[in-house]
């Protein structure tokens, strides 16, 4: 049999942040990078029998074989062997067909890009090992995270969107939206070195203690910031999203903490202190590099070089 291939799309998120789990409206976008994960079964006579080995760039970084029902790693003391273990485990449960007790399996999953970044390795995961297992991909996440699953809409879309989680309980609402504001060209990724890991951003953070108006103004700038034509106005819209998280989360926006001086705007993507941020300015490319460059950050993207299904090819260059 020939091994099976399955695809998801990296995400970054562009408004929403910490309000999400409470149900604020969230722009999205999914990438051009992201993880793929492929199967190559046989049949075996010894039972199950499942080896994982996982690729960041063509570059090995683990690998380990869970045996029998129990899906019992060789190496128990590896944290990722105990959360592929508890994927595998909840998978099966939800799917009691999954895998083939007599199947031999051989799976390599591959990062096209570098896990530091934050781009979603553990969304992107559970997207393909939810195909793999023949599992709604939101199921297995609410059953095995606390996140919001905004990134698993992104790993499964092929557009921008709109997403409102409703609590695990129930489906999101997601909707596509086509964000091609005429400033894209003025628009950057930029990679501030520190990787926050999802899981661990959200815990003390508690949902509830959003008052609605908060969560209204959030859901408010991103309807808004989807929509808007004008540079400046994005940019201030930029602003005013901050602002409103700062003051909910008692922390000091990015661009006041560690980029004063720029000319333009910044704004924090996902977790405050790590990842990427998006930058806005009217500044050339040459120096918006060189200023992240001199603040120790050399990783910057054009928008639309790292979005999926680049809209420069409709003549944003």
């Amino acid at each position: 049999m020939n091994p099976v291939r399955f695809y998801s799309h990296g995400k970054l998120m562009i408004t929403g942040e910490y309000l999400a789990l409470a149900g604020s409206l969230v722009l999205a976008i999914p990438l051009r990078f992201g993880q793929s994960l492929s199967v190559d079964a046989r049949s075996s006579e010894k039972g199950l029998s499942i080896t994982w080995v996982a690729m960041e760039q063509n570059r090995e970084w683990f690998r380990d074989t869970f045996r029998g029902n129990e899906f019992v790693p060789e190496n128990p003391s590896s944290p990722i062997s105990q959360n592929l273990q508890r994927l595998l485990q909840e998978a099966r449960a939800m799917n009691p067909a999954f895998p083939d007790p007599k199947g031999s399996y051989h799976v390599n999953t591959l990062a096209d890009f570098p896990l530091e970044w934050g781009l979603g390795s553990s969304s992107t995961l559970i997207s393909n090992l939810a195909w793999w297992a023949d599992l709604d991909p939101f199921d297995l996440l609410f059953h095995t995270s606390s996140g919001s699953g905004y990134d698993i809409a992104c790993a499964r879309s092929d557009k921008p969107l709109l997403y409102r989680f409703n609590g695990k309980e129930h489906k999101p609402s997601v909707r596509t939206v086509d964000f091609d504001p005429p400033f894209l060209k003025n628009l950057w990724f930029v990679y501030t070195g520190r990787k926050q890991s999802s899981a661990s951003s959200i815990m003390g953070i508690d949902p509830a203690s959003f008052d609605a108006h908060t969560l209204e103004r959030i859901s408010e700038l991103t309807m808004k910031m989807a929509r808007e034509e004008d540079l400046q106005h994005f940019m201030r819209m930029m602003t005013a999203h901050e602002t409103v998280i700062s003051r909910a989360i008692d922390r000091l926006p990015l661009q006041a903490a560690r980029f004063p001086d720029f000319q333009g705007a910044i704004k924090s993507l996902g977790a405050w202190g790590g990842d990427f941020c998006l930058a806005a300015s009217e500044l050339d490319e040459n120096k918006v590099r060189t200023y992240f460059l001199q603040k120790g950050c050399p990783v910057v993207f054009p928008f639309f070089d790292m979005i999926l299904n680049n809209p420069s090819a409709n003549g944003n260059n």
